[in-house]
């Protein structure tokens, strides 16, 4: 990853990761950016997929630390919604995930259908998710308890 002076686009410095990452999502505080380590391979052919959501620190400009989702699923989309659970899909195995970034649990949905992009609304008073798939799809998760 790099850093690069929004000014004047000079390099300012990098973070090593440990693959090839895909998409990022700020946090709300704007203090972290969660990146999805999507691996080595390609869209429908990561043989060296990866297994992790990146925690960069962004005032220290560091990787903080590694969100192990559990298996290799080589992690695509990344999104928080406004109670700050981030969601990501698992590409390679038709699931997408819900994360919670204060304790890093992982919790698994299997919706099946080559999930690519993934979308949050909140306009019905549920979580609205969208994605993808073969065929367009929709899902609807209640708020959590309070």
């Amino acid at each position: 990853m790099q850093f690069f002076e929004a000014g004047t686009l000079a390099h300012t410095s990098d973070i090593d990761m440990p693959a090839s990452m895909h998409e990022m999502v700020r946090s709300p505080d704007g203090g972290k950016i969660y990146a999805s380590v999507y691996g080595g391979g390609t869209f429908g052919r990561n043989e060296d997929a990866g297994r992790h959501i990146a925690v960069i620190d962004l005032a220290s400009r560091t990787l903080e630390h590694l969100i192990d989702v559990g298996a290799p699923v080589a992690p695509h989309s990344v999104m928080i919604d406004a109670y700050g659970t981030l969601w990501s899909t698992g590409e390679l195995n038709d699931l997408v995930m819900a994360i919670d970034p204060r304790s890093d649990k992982v919790e698994r949905v299997d919706l099946g259908g080559s999930l690519h992009p993934i979308a949050i609304s909140h306009a019905t008073g549920k979580r609205s998710l969208r994605s993808r798939p073969k065929a367009s799809s929709r899902w609807s998760i209640r708020k959590p308890a309070a």
